[in-house]
């Protein structure tokens, strides 16, 4: 049943292109011998929040029990804020957290290290990230409630909105990271040296 779910659908979607994004940005732009890591930057930023923005607006409307309504402007700029820099804790920050962790000689791996990093960055990111997107969708839910009750409604659920979007985003960009960064290597190690 929830396989079927449309909601599942869209989630693989959102993901699934960023990753699709990511990939062929980093492989475009190291083939041509070029850091990717900011236009990979800019690209699955542009992906990942068209499609995430849209994923949230329509989860929004169809979720909150009242009949769906226009979805106001500042939550839209917080959704764009919130992927932003999701994307740059999952994409761009890890390889900079890898450096410090190996320059330091806290890790003496850079595997092990890159590993942590992927697993870290992106959860971290969501101790700030988290009231962004508690406030998004109770701009939406509550049109008039006051900033006391928003700052109460972000006090109030921070914790278990922390831990849920902990689970989720592990999956997505900390788990998900690593096994993509894995295929990639494997793929391009099989295939590039053939093609050069």
């Amino acid at each position: 049943t929830f396989f079927s779910q449309p909601i599942f659908f869209i989630v693989c979607g959102v993901y699934g292109s960023t990753y699709v994004a990511a990939n062929c940005i980093e492989s475009f732009y190291k083939f041509r011998k070029k850091d990717p890591k900011y236009y990979k930057l800019a690209g699955t930023t542009v992906v990942n929040m068209g499609l995430g923005v849209l994923k949230d607006r329509w989860i929004a409307q169809n979720f909150n029990g009242k009949p769906p309504s226009k979805f106001p402007l500042i939550s839209w700029g917080l959704f764009l804020l919130r992927d932003s820099m999701t994307i740059g804790a999952g994409f761009t920050l890890p390889p900079f957290f890898t450096d410090y962790l190996v320059d330091s000689g806290t890790v003496q791996s850079r595997s092990t290290a890159a590993k942590v990093s992927q697993l870290l960055v992106p959860i971290s990111a969501q101790l700030v990230l988290t009231p962004v997107h508690i406030l998004a969708l109770d701009l939406y839910n509550n049109k008039k409630a006051s900033t006391a009750a928003r700052a109460k409604q972000v006090k109030d659920i921070y914790v278990e909105a922390t831990a849920i979007r902990w689970g989720r985003v592990l999956a997505a960009y900390g788990i998900a990271g690593i096994v993509n960064t894995g295929l990639r290597t494997i793929l391009r190690d099989a295939y590039l040296p053939a093609s050069e």
